[in-house]
């Protein structure tokens, strides 16, 4: 027989929208008799704007820039829910975390490319962000465990 199948990936940072989200899909297509499952999830999370982290980053890209950087939300940085998760869960414990890169445009389309241009920007910033110490310091236990769990 004749089906169709749809597949939706509903991504937030807030794992209330995300069930609110996929709540209103799923009742709209069960109305017109379609069968739902709603397979993999995933991990959401927001950066800690408080954290040592965050300051530490912030106060990087100020150094290298001269500028303030501003905190948002971007397409790049939903996948560290998943990281951030499992080390969470491993370590039993908060864990600080935050996307950072260079600049990628257009990503998952066939003109997906990466701003070569930001790079060095971004290395700078970087570079900058592991002098301080309390990076320093969580980054290698961030490996360290990342190499634990998954080794």
């Amino acid at each position: 027989g004749d089906s169709v199948s749809v597949r939706f990936s509903v991504r937030s940072p807030e794992v209330e929208e995300v069930a609110r989200v996929s709540g209103e899909i799923s009742e709209v297509l069960k109305g017109k008799g379609f069968k739902v499952d709603h397979g993999l999830q995933i991990a959401t999370w927001n950066a800690d704007q408080d954290s040592q982290l965050v300051g530490d980053l912030l106060q990087a890209y100020k150094d290298t820039t001269g500028n303030s950087a501003r905190l948002g939300a971007t397409h790049g940085g939903l996948e560290g829910g998943t990281v951030t998760q499992a080390l969470e869960a491993h370590l039993g414990e908060a864990v600080a975390s935050a996307a950072i890169g260079p600049e990628i445009n257009n990503p998952h389309s066939t003109s997906e490319c990466l701003d070569i241009d930001t790079v060095p920007r971004f290395y700078g910033q970087l570079k900058r962000a592991l002098e301080l110490a309390a990076i320093v310091s969580l980054i290698i236990q961030i490996i360290y465990q990342f190499f634990l769990y998954f080794l």
